[in-house]
């Protein structure tokens, strides 16, 4: 993997910034005509062609994109990330559009693989239908959903452990992500700009680690992440300080539903993804306190650690904060994370991560366990009790 990253880096930033809406056009353009070439299917075209128009978010385009090229009757061998969720941001319409791609492998390729996407495209159905509070049409597709998952949940119990298929990035010292210039210049201008709104920010994840560890981005990061707490800051708030920014745009919103029973659940922002005008991208996570725990996601995926105070550091000249704890909170993170591991993967090695309290977490668990060879029994027991 010579120099993959730095590939990745370039691909990455091809891919995140900004382009008009007629170049826009044009690439919808070729998406459209590769699926009608590939696929046969006008529907599966238009669905590329408009999302890539109206959406400022390529880089998902493009792996769904390459997702469904994979799932295609012809051989080809192209590299995505095995848990890529090719379900983000869809709707119900677009859904059934991406199911349809599934249905043409149901005789030749009906194997665990086809099953768990399959049960990924259930959990996305029952989670609109809820939001939706159609109780008849809840009814039938939940009952579809046990049925799929406990088919998936049984194979995968029996699956030897040798045929789990194991994520692999592995990094070298040439390896090359974020391009440090101008991931300086985007902190600098979100420091700005949150300040000048009086926002509280903070560093977290692979970004504190970087700052931690080697006083600097990871080489082989490719976004910025970024922590706001709930109870400060709203998600109105920075749509509205963003819409009057010209470096910053938002490309992408994720709402997470988090059931507390099986009818009762908080619906709530938890992720947002914005792009700087230099194709820097950076995550926003909101936090949660519940319990002894805060927690922050997407959709599907939560991260918990012990709560923490922040703390300020300086890196690169500027002042930003983080957890004031930093020893603890990298522990559960990372593990050994003073040591940089040379085949990290964080869906299979970040020992904070888990599945969320809805149909989505419990489809990620299973998933997690497939691809990653990770089964954490406990989380997902307490997550069928709610919902299964």
């Amino acid at each position: 993997m010579k120099n993959y990253f730095k590939k990745l880096g370039l691909f990455h930033w091809l891919l995140n910034r900004p382009y008009s809406k007629f170049s826009r056009f044009f690439i919808g353009l070729l998406f459209f005509i590769i699926c009608i070439i590939i696929f046969f299917d006008f529907r599966l075209g238009n669905l590329f062609f408009i999302r890539v128009l109206i959406n400022n978010d390529l880089k998902s385009e493009s792996r769904r994109l390459i997702w469904c090229l994979k799932k295609s009757y012809l051989p080809i061998s192209l590299k995505t990330d095995i848990m890529f969720d090719f379900c983000s941001g869809l709707n119900l319409n677009e859904l059934n559009k991406i199911k349809n791609v599934l249905k043409r492998l149901k005789n030749s390729k009906k194997d665990i693989f086809y099953e768990i996407d399959l049960l990924k495209i259930l959990a996305y159905e029952c989670d609109f239908l809820i939001e939706n509070k159609d109780n008849i049409s809840i009814s039938k597709l939940s009952k579809k959903f046990t049925s799929q998952y406990l088919k998936v949940k049984n194979y995968l119990e029996k699956m030897p452990a040798k045929k789990i298929l194991k994520p692999h990035n592995k990094l070298s010292k040439k390896n090359i992500g974020i391009d440090s210039l101008k991931a300086k210049k985007v902190l600098l201008d979100l420091a700005c700009l949150f300040e000048l709104n009086k926002i509280k920010w903070f560093v977290l994840a692979g970004t504190f680690l970087g700052f931690i560890r080697e006083k600097s981005f990871l080489r082989h990061d490719l976004d910025i992440d970024i922590g706001l707490m709930s109870e400060d800051v709203s998600l109105a708030q920075i749509k509205e300080v963003l819409r009057k920014s010209p470096l910053f745009e938002i490309s992408k919103i994720e709402y997470q539903k988090y059931f507390l029973s099986a009818n009762n659940f908080l619906n709530k922002p938890t992720f947002a993804r914005i792009i700087h005008k230099n194709g820097i991208t950076l995550d926003i996570f909101w936090h949660f306190l519940e319990g002894n725990k805060i927690y922050h996601g997407t959709s599907s995926i939560l991260w918990k650690n012990t709560p923490f105070e922040l703390n300020e550091y300086e890196v690169y000249g500027l002042k930003v904060k983080g957890p004031k704890n930093a020893n603890l909170y990298l522990k559960e993170t990372y593990g050994n994370w003073r040591k940089e591991k040379l085949n990290y993967n964080f869906h299979r090695d970040m020992i904070s991560l888990t599945g969320t309290n809805n149909f989505l977490g419990l489809e990620y668990l299973l998933r997690r366990k497939l691809y990653c060879g990770k089964y954490n029994q406990e989380e997902l027991t307490k997550i069928e009790k709610l919902l299964i």
